[in-house]
């Protein structure tokens, strides 16, 4: 309660010092427009439906990346932390892969495959995949050994391994791995809602900067960082849950 209070303090301190800051300077609006026209311009897209359509859209985009990055990551991590010849073969080339900007592939998505829904999919999870597959494997390789000691010595079997020690020892590991996957796959929203769309969050912003545009392109950002604390606040309740022994922020 306290922390939520801290938030919306600082938040109402910040638009306040935004809002007389151009009123004062007397800035135009070419440059910089108030927090207030940027919420009537809210208003106006949520009178007219248009929010509903933007947030729609970048929602499905960002679930369908994320969800898809997430599906294949997640087994992949456990399955390179758990065996050791794994990741001696595939470790490197992970890093590597890590090492290179994911925004330099997208144009060989866009060459590959064309300006469907499906590629936009296929960006938004190339940015969440590798963080999530290389911080669920870390995960793994940090787990006790002395709790796969025990279980052994206790006669487990390896599905029981998997079942009882190591998903419910990496739970917390893969859980972190899905909020830091899910900030880098808001970026991956933007950049594929960038080409070849004309709804959601990021063409909104994208096509406000085009037309010199600020109170679209704040009304834009804004919507996008909605989006990313919703998501944040929906993976930490989650971690919460599912692994209450983890210290959260």
């Amino acid at each position: 309660m306290r922390r939520a209070g801290g938030f919306w303090l600082s938040l109402i301190l910040l638009l306040g010092a935004w809002e007389a800051y151009v009123h004062l300077s007397g800035i135009g609006a070419f440059f910089l427009v108030p927090p207030s026209t940027v919420a009537r311009r809210l208003g106006e897209w949520l009178v007219t439906g248009r929010l509903f359509v933007d947030l729609g859209a970048s929602l499905l985009l960002l679930g369908g990346g994320l969800g898809l990055a997430a599906a294949v990551a997640v087994p992949a991590g456990l399955s390179v932390g758990l065996w050791r010849r794994l990741e001696h073969a595939v470790g490197p080339y992970l890093l590597l892969a890590y090492a290179t900007p994911a925004p330099v592939f997208v144009p060989l998505l866009l060459m590959w495959f064309g300006f469907t829904w499906a590629t936009r999919v296929l960006i938004v999870a190339m940015f969440a995949f590798l963080p999530i597959l290389l911080n669920v494997w870390w995960g793994v390789r940090t787990l006790d050994a002395s709790w796969l000691a025990v279980a052994r010595a206790f006669g487990a079997s390896r599905r029981e391994l998997l079942a009882r020690v190591l998903l419910p020892g990496s739970a917390g590991s893969v859980l972190a791995a899905l909020r830091i996957g899910g900030g880098l796959a808001l970026i991956g929203l933007f950049v594929a809602e960038t080409y070849g769309v004309s709804r959601g969050v990021g063409y909104q912003t994208i096509i406000g900067a085009k037309r010199m545009d600020v109170t679209g392109m704040l009304a834009g950002l804004a919507l996008l960082g909605m989006l990313g604390v919703g998501l944040e606040l929906g993976l930490a309740a989650a971690e919460r849950r599912l692994a209450p022994w983890r210290p959260t922020a």
